[in-house]
């Protein structure tokens, strides 16, 4: 079902809408690489930059800097 809502959006189809799908979706970013390759140092950048801009993040993240923070 969400591969099907996801296509009509990308296609701007009014079946999106009828359906009740939100016509803007937050997109999903992930970090992988080996250890050691500073994957946690960019993703509290990246968690501080979105911050800054209002944007409110939906999964948790490990960065002591951001666990206080009620918008991650």
């Amino acid at each position: 079902m969400l591969a099907r809502a996801l296509t009509m959006l990308e296609n701007d189809g009014p079946q999106a809408q009828a359906i009740g799908v939100p016509s803007q979706l937050c997109p999903v970013v992930g970090f992988t690489g080996a250890p050691g390759v500073g994957k946690s140092t960019l993703i509290d950048s990246y968690v501080a930059e979105l911050r800054s801009r209002g944007a409110v993040l939906g999964d948790r993240a490990r960065m002591l800097r951001h666990a206080t923070d009620s918008g991650v």
